[in-house]
């Protein structure tokens, strides 16, 4: 087996109806995480939850959307619906997609994109120091000088200087 090289990325659809229908259909399970839509391709199962995206190969991607499918109302002449669908494709080995580089230079806190690194980082100094002081104790007492660590008669040879 070979690896593809256009994987694609999928999620679980924010569609209301299509999920409605797929509960109807018990399609959707529930276990200690939450809900997941369960499809089994190539005797690997493949979870889909809410929020969470998956990365595969094409021709793996395109089996789980069309497995995915239910049938929308009238069972008879009723429209199909994918319960998976797909947000994105990219090329391995290519550079990073756009926005990928987003989700890295994004405050975590209050999710604001900041474009670049040091921009990101000046903005957690200035407005997020505070969010994260329980998270670094203070010290309880300060560092001692030269004087208390060499003792008070030592000479500049000691100290280090010339």
């Amino acid at each position: 087996m070979s690896i593809e090289s256009t994987q694609l990325r999928l999620r679980l659809t924010n569609n209301q109806e299509i999920l409605k229908q797929l509960k109807r259909n018990k399609a959707i399970r529930t276990d200690a995480k939450g809900e997941y839509l369960p499809i089994q391709f190539d005797g690997y199962q493949y979870d889909f939850r809410a929020g969470k995206v998956l990365t595969v190969g094409k021709s793996v991607g395109n089996a789980l959307i069309r497995s995915s499918a239910v049938i929308m109302g009238d069972h008879l002449v009723g429209d199909y619906a994918a319960g998976v669908e797909e947000i994105g494709s990219y090329q391995l080995g290519v550079e990073q997609a756009p926005e990928d580089e987003a989700k890295v230079t994004t405050c975590q806190v209050c999710k604001l994109n900041c474009h670049t690194l040091p921009r990101l980082a000046r903005h957690l100094m200035s407005q997020h120091t505070s969010d994260r002081a329980d998270l670094y104790p203070k010290e309880e007492k300060p560092l001692p000088n030269e004087a208390q660590v060499f003792g008070k008669d030592a000479d500049a040879e000691t100290l280090g200087s010339k």
